[in-house]
């Protein structure tokens, strides 16, 4: 009986969203269409950083190339694909040993890509 009399009081002192919405188990936010459409962006990525390390493979003993110097390319690149494959990690359901991985290839991705580069302009 208190409480309807006070209802307005209590209904003042409850935080938004109460009562809380608990969404259904089966249905994940990694099915929505931007998930999706980020993951086929990132393998698009990780193709295209792939066929240029194939590419500077194919073109090692060019004189462009060799100005270029092929071992820095091939970190700068191989990073960049660690990097882009730990993306595509990301857009997947986490598991124990896909958030694991996803840290590990981001992290080795990125230092992998930027030494050579420090490097290079510092020498």
């Amino acid at each position: 009986d208190w409480v309807f009399r006070n209802r307005e009081i209590l209904e003042r002192n409850l935080p938004p969203g109460y009562p809380r919405i608990v969404k259904d188990a089966t249905t994940t936010e990694y099915e929505a269409w931007y998930i999706i459409l980020m993951r086929v962006f990132c393998i698009l990525v990780f193709v295209v950083a792939f066929l240029s390390l194939f590419f500077v493979w194919r073109y090692r003993k060019s004189q462009a190339m060799c100005y270029a110097q092929p071992v820095f390319m091939y970190l700068i690149i191989s990073g960049f694909c660690l990097y882009t494959f730990g993306g595509v990690m990301a857009t997947f359901e986490p598991t124990v040993l896909s958030c694991n991985l996803n840290v590990w290839l981001i992290m080795l991705g990125s230092t992998i890509e930027l030494v050579p580069v420090l490097v290079s302009t510092h020498f």
